[in-house]
């Protein structure tokens, strides 16, 4: 859910999922290719393509995530520097600055998650089972191929490509069902102020009691 009016909501729908084609098109080519090609290079180049989705829809994810906990008013100040991965401190001329805070895969992962968890509290998402051992293998496998110190680092087995091929699919299940979970989180929160602001419209004494009681609050806080 982002902000701003109808239009531009659209477009940013809208480049989301051209942003997410592009990487799954990126894969089934790569997968194409190294069906038909067992070299070395092209296997590397697919387990590349395949971090790069990864990659692509972790991004995607925050944002989504993120988005709805700003609608439900429930995004802090530290969750939403966490997202951001940026943390802030003042200078020495007293001046307020930003700082990019690198946030691992596997914990930003684990972060978005947890807080959707918080708003959705009926997902389960098990972190402690096969999936998420495999995941952090794949993360392994992609490091040392981008990182290489030896030959060996650089060598692509059948297994690799199981591997990474697997943690993609499993993490983009992941993505689907929290994201659907705190969709559904905020069309409930919509409809309810529909249905609240309808109330109070018309007059209801429950609705404007409720509403006055929430103003005294404020003012007491």
């Amino acid at each position: 859910m982002a902000d701003g009016n109808p239009d531009e909501n659209h477009v940013a729908r809208e480049l989301t999922r051209s942003f997410n084609a592009i990487l799954m098109h990126d894969v089934i080519d790569g997968l194409r290719r190294a069906e038909q090609d067992k070299s070395q290079g092209v296997q590397r180049d697919l387990i590349r393509a395949m971090f790069a989705a990864i990659e692509g829809s972790v991004w995607g994810y925050r944002k989504h995530v993120s988005s709805i906990l700003k609608s439900l008013d429930e995004l802090t100040p530290l969750m939403d520097m966490a997202f951001s991965e940026a943390t802030y401190f003042v200078n020495n001329t007293g001046e307020l600055e930003s700082q990019s805070r690198f946030i691992p895969l596997t914990s930003m992962i684990r972060f978005t998650t947890r807080v959707a968890q918080e708003i959705s509290p009926d997902l389960t998402i098990d972190f402690g089972n096969a999936g998420w051992l495999e995941f952090k293998r794949a993360i392994a496998i992609r490091h040392r191929i981008t990182h290489p110190k030896s030959i060996s680092d650089l060598t692509i087995v059948e297994d690799d490509v199981a591997v990474v091929t697997r943690s993609l699919l499993w993490l983009l299940g992941i993505i689907q069902e929290v994201m659907e979970a705190t969709n559904l989180q905020a069309a409930d929160y919509l409809s309810f102020t529909r249905s609240f602001l309808a109330q109070l419209v018309n007059g209801d004494a429950v609705a404007l009691a409720a509403y006055q009681n929430v103003l005294r609050s404020l003012e007491n806080s």
